[in-house]
């Protein structure tokens, strides 16, 4: 890995994945871009001693040993920071976790959502405060490709940790078909998802850490929602992509929503 970038709004949130991308570039022996952006729409006579501030208070807190870019930009965020992400070329972005802003979200996207969209190089998303390398790292499996990427990101990324995976199986009108979970009824499906699972893992190249999944029955939110209290991830890793032809969102449903409510470090590669 040779360069990672870490956008920043310098607050509590950004302060955690400036520590994570400190920490990753230290480990990885990356360069590491600091950028934050300062609205265009403020006075000239307001975001000119705010570029300064920003400027000498992230010189401030640079790490001595970790190769540093500064770049504090003027402009709208979202467009500005994906322009100097295209410029910079990195191999992993890092941000926070975005302010919660429940009426402007539902009408735009968060701004890391729209991030996420503009970008097609992995995501890592900062929940959590920074004491040193992840120790469990929770993939989702869903047979894409992005999946795949997302796990062999996970592994870079984590080269100590302990792998766990975990895959949903769409029983379709389930209720009718398997009422109350009939195993017997609900076996046809989960023998059907173990071989395209053993075919998939034959065909993909994945991290020798990762365990093959049992499917289980479940919705995705669902599935994801037992492998996470019965693993305790610091990581999660997912891939994004939208299945459908029209789909709203480049992400996905289930990703979006992990997003928008992110329960540990997030990791999101696109497909």
């Amino acid at each position: 890995m040779k360069t990672i970038l870490v956008g920043t709004d310098l607050s509590l949130r950004s302060e955690r994945a400036r520590r994570r991308a400190e920490q990753l570039a230290a480990a990885l022996g990356a360069r590491l871009v600091v950028c934050t952006v300062v609205d265009a729409e403020l006075p000239e006579q307001m975001s000119g001693p705010i570029l300064a501030e920003a400027r000498q208070e992230l010189e401030r807190h640079s790490v001595p040993g970790i190769e540093t870019a500064i770049r504090v930009e003027l402009g709208e965020p979202v467009e500005t920071l994906s322009q100097v992400i295209e410029e910079e070329s990195p191999d992993l972005v890092v941000m926070g976790v975005h302010r919660p802003r429940p009426l402007w979200d539902m009408v735009t996207g968060t701004t890391v959502e729209r991030i996420v969209r503009a970008v097609t190089r992995p995501v890592l998303l900062v929940a959590g405060p920074v004491a040193g390398g992840y120790e469990r790292v929770l993939c989702g499996i869903d047979l894409s490709d992005a999946c795949a990427a997302a796990a062999r990101w996970a592994a870079k990324l984590a080269p100590e940790a302990a792998f766990s995976s975990f895959h949903a199986v769409h029983v379709p009108f389930a209720g009718r078909i398997a009422p109350r979970g009939a195993p017997e009824a609900l076996a046809p499906f989960l023998a059907d998802a173990r071989e395209r699972i053993d075919a998939w893992w034959e065909d993909e190249v994945l991290p020798g850490r990762l365990p093959k999944p049992e499917p289980v029955a479940e919705a995705v939110p669902t599935a994801f929602l037992h492998a996470r209290q019965a693993t305790d991830p610091d990581l999660i890793a997912v891939g994004a992509h939208a299945r459908a032809a029209f789909a709203p969102t480049l992400l996905g449903s289930f990703t979006e929503d992990l997003v928008r409510s992110v329960p540990a470090d997030l990791l999101i590669v696109r497909g």
